[in-house]
């Protein structure tokens, strides 16, 4: 079951902590207040995908993070619309193009959507979202010089992001 409030909630208190050790404050940044519906119907009809329930649930509790562990995780209002996205886009477009691997391709009925990137490196995270009929979960990849790893969905790969954050913390 997915609990976006308690895994955005952790994540801010470990980025906080993390930051603070580190002597980092560019670690750490809030997340973005919770986006409509409104809000997330105008992003899904820019795109012309249907976003799916996990993806939903986690723009209902934040629209976009500005650091979501070593990403940027882009709001409804940056989606299909904002400089840095179009930008961010346009490099997917180039890395599918010359080395993508098993995201290379969305499936069929579906697009890829960029939903966040990395702040440090060529990383990027895209989902494969559908075109015709809202699904109630997408696959999500997180994308880095060719080396696609695919999560059943955004929560698992969110999940993933605040271990890391933990595992740093602890070792």
């Amino acid at each position: 079951m997915r609990n976006w409030s308690q895994l955005v909630t952790t994540t801010a208190e470990l980025q906080e902590r993390a930051a603070t050790l580190s002597g980092a404050p560019w670690r750490s940044a809030p997340p973005n207040p919770p986006a409509t519906d409104a809000d997330i119907a105008a992003a899904e009809q820019r795109l012309g995908v249907f976003f799916d329930d996990a993806y939903r649930d986690l723009l209902r509790t934040c629209d976009g993070w500005p650091v979501f562990g070593s990403s940027h995780f882009y709001g409804t209002g940056d989606l299909g619309a904002g400089e840095l996205w179009v930008t961010n886009t346009d490099a997917i477009a180039e890395y599918f193009a010359s080395e993508g691997r098993a995201a290379a391709k969305a499936p069929d009925g579906h697009a890829f959507v960029l939903i966040a990137h990395s702040n440090a490196s060529s990383r990027f995270i895209v989902a494969a979202f559908p075109t015709s009929a809202r699904e109630p979960s997408s696959r999500c990849y997180d994308c880095q010089s060719g080396e696609d790893t695919p999560f059943d969905n955004i929560y698992a790969w969110a999940e993933r992001e605040a271990r890391g954050i933990a595992i740093g913390l602890n070792s």
